[in-house]
């Protein structure tokens, strides 16, 4: 570690395909991490430094899992310093793939869960939607199986759209705040786990291009990711 420097990323001009395997996810710190409960392609995308802890020079990789397709791109470099700063070790991963606005986030235990909601707020207000997910929060707090059962029944209704825009940065850390809640958070993970057992089980067997990921290998990819996360596993 550089002691006399902040954490700063230094993205590629072209990110690299990788494959899962080829990450030791042993050595893979989270930094930032979302995923979309959706029933029928729930999905979790998480960006991280890849290294040993004795080295300041790490290769920063983005991993995207869905039952069935997953892809893992090394995206930049992090030179990792005394301090962490928003502005330098966070902000350059906003603009990499990562989907709608994520209800279940992952809290690097590398900073202080207060921080980790100032990150997020910024996360958040950067994503292209989040008014329709915060409405929904506020309408069903700690409850993402009603939340989603009800987009799910609206959605069914003859000339429904969803109506949806962009967080400003108050909205933006409300919503962060209400996720990061420990039981909220729980829940949301119950939800995206219960959803990808849920959309595997959807999908007849003979229109699978390729074996989906079981609910086992996620929940093995889970527990490594807790190793450097807050996750209610």
């Amino acid at each position: 570690m550089d002691n006399n420097n902040d954490t700063r990323i230094v993205m590629h001009q072209a990110p690299i395909a990788k494959s899962l395997q080829s990450i030791n996810l042993k050595d893979f710190h989270v930094m930032l991490g979302g995923g979309i409960v959706n029933p029928f392609g729930p999905t979790l995308t998480v960006a991280g430094f890849v290294g040993v802890r004795e080295s300041d020079e790490f290769s920063v990789v983005q991993i995207m899992l869905n039952p069935f397709s997953q892809w893992v791109k090394e995206v930049g470099t992090a030179f990792v310093g005394k301090l962490c700063t928003l502005e330098s070790g966070f902000e350059p991963l906003f603009g990499l793939e990562w989907g709608s606005c994520p209800s279940v986030l992952l809290s690097p235990k590398a900073i202080k869960p207060d921080y980790a909601v100032e990150v997020y707020s910024r996360f958040l207000a950067t994503m292209g939607n989040g008014q329709h997910l915060l409405e929904g929060v506020r309408n069903f707090p700690g409850d993402p199986f009603k939340r989603i059962g009800s987009d799910m029944e609206s959605m069914g209704k003859k000339g429904f759209s969803i109506q949806d825009g962009k967080l400003d940065l108050a909205d933006a850390k409300e919503l962060a705040s209400k996720l990061l809640e420990p039981e909220a958070n729980e829940q949301e993970m119950k939800a995206l786990i219960g959803a990808w057992d849920g959309a595997i089980r959807f999908k007849k067997q003979g229109l699978f291009s390729r074996k989906p990921m079981s609910v086992k290998e996620f929940l093995g990819l889970l527990a490594e990711f807790s190793l450097t996360c807050r996750l209610p596993l």
